[in-house]
């Protein structure tokens, strides 16, 4: 990962979506606007004990998606 994801990925303001599925393929979406990344392979998010660590216990592929305010829906 570059310094320039790193940035992009710290950002504030910003939220993001953490999208996991477990073994057998059912699908999780998540809200989250607090995760960091630490350095270029770490990004720590606080987890409870729901779907999102199950299903990442299980199947360990995941996207983060990060979405930026903007003056329109478009922007």
């Amino acid at each position: 990962m570059s310094d320039r994801l790193m940035e992009y990925f710290n950002k504030q303001p910003r939220i993001g979506t953490l999208s996991t599925a477990n073994k057998e393929g059912r699908v999780d979406s998540a809200v989250f606007g607090s995760p960091r990344m630490i350095d270029k392979k770490t990004v720590v998010m606080a987890l409870g004990e729901g779907r999102t660590l199950e299903y990442l216990q299980e199947n360990p592929h995941a996207v983060f998606l990060i979405m930026e305010p903007g003056a329109s829906i478009m922007d």
